[in-house]
């Protein structure tokens, strides 16, 4: 019987570590996608500005 609950016990350890595992790995996902929207909503930002530079521009031309 120890053995069985040996065996069983390093099944639901491992079990556990991979879970976790996966977990962690998930999160570092979540983490890059983050990452991610961040530089799209930098990039979002710098064509608004753009956007803004070229209107003030035209603005200035037709004065």
């Amino acid at each position: 019987m120890l053995l069985d609950d040996g065996f069983f016990n390093d099944a639901a350890m491992t079990d556990a570590t991979f879970l976790a595992d996966a977990d962690l790995a998930d999160a570092d996902l979540e983490d890059a996608d983050l990452a991610d929207a961040d530089l799209e909503d930098a990039d979002l930002a710098d064509a608004d500005l753009e956007d803004a530079d070229f209107s003030f521009i035209i603005f200035l031309i037709f004065k």
